[in-house]
Parts: C-alpha cells; structure tokens; sequence
C-alpha cells in the first residue's frame, strides 16, 4: 500500500471515529426534564444508563432524549464496518457478495441454489428441470 493511499485510509478511519463518538456520546441540554424536587433539572441528549453514564432515569420517568441510531461508538464502528460476509454465509462453496447491510450468494457452478446454496440442483431428467422454476444457479456454463 503507497504512503499516500495509507494516510488517506487513517484519515477517513479517525473521521468515522470521531462521528461515531459524537453521535454516541451524552450532550447536556438546559431544557428541564420530568425530575421535581432537589434534583438537578436537566435533560441529558444522548445518555445511556447501561454503560455507567450520567443516570437519566426519576422514578419510572426517563429524563434522557436519546436522538442518536447508536447506543455506544462500539455500535457505531460496528454498523459502519460490518462485512456480512465474513464469516461467509453461503454454503457448499458459494460465493458471497456484499448489498449494503445486506448480503447475496453466488451459486452457480457450485450444484447448489437457493438464498445460501444450501439446496442441492436438481438430477438430470426430474421434473424440476423441465419446470419455469427451474434455478437459474444450476445452469451450468460452459
């Protein structure tokens, strides 16, 4: 890998990071929250009492507004990195390719068909093979 296209790699890498940690840490606002009595009244933005951050929670009242997708950066990092295909998905040597948050298997060539390759192609002479349903991924080419 050249010098340039490293430090071009590093750069995006701490500019995700950077988005993932302020969508995902905990913002003071001065808005009041449902709290009455002594206690302080603020709404924290964004504050999750599962991972020891400021307590958001008055009796059974949540006073946290939480406008961010990700509970933590982890999350975040996760969602933005994740590759479906690993571990691969398909079977009997099909080939997995990514659509998005999605994944599709190849299975042609493979005599296997069918959302992960995991059904066997049709024997010679059934009739599946003389069926308009017949799958496609169990054309052989060539």
């Amino acid at each position: 890998m050249n010098t340039m296209a490293s430090t071009w790699t590093l750069a995006v890498l701490l500019l995700l990071g950077t988005v993932c940690l302020s969508l995902a840490a905990p913002r003071e606002n001065d808005t009041k929250n449902p709290c009455k009595g002594d206690q302080e009244e603020k709404v924290w933005k964004g504050c999750r009492v599962a991972e020891g951050r400021k307590y958001c929670e008055c009796g059974k009242v949540t006073a946290c507004d939480n406008p961010y997708k990700f509970k933590s950066d982890r999350e975040c990092m996760k969602d933005l990195f994740s590759d479906v295909c690993n571990p691969n998905p398909c079977k009997n040597g099909g080939r997995c390719s990514q659509k998005g948050k999605q994944y599709a298997c190849l299975c042609s060539n493979t005599g296997f068909y069918g959302r992960r390759c995991h059904k066997a192609c049709p024997e010679p002479g059934s009739m599946l093979m003389m069926s308009p349903r017949f799958p496609v991924d169990c054309i052989h080419v060539g």
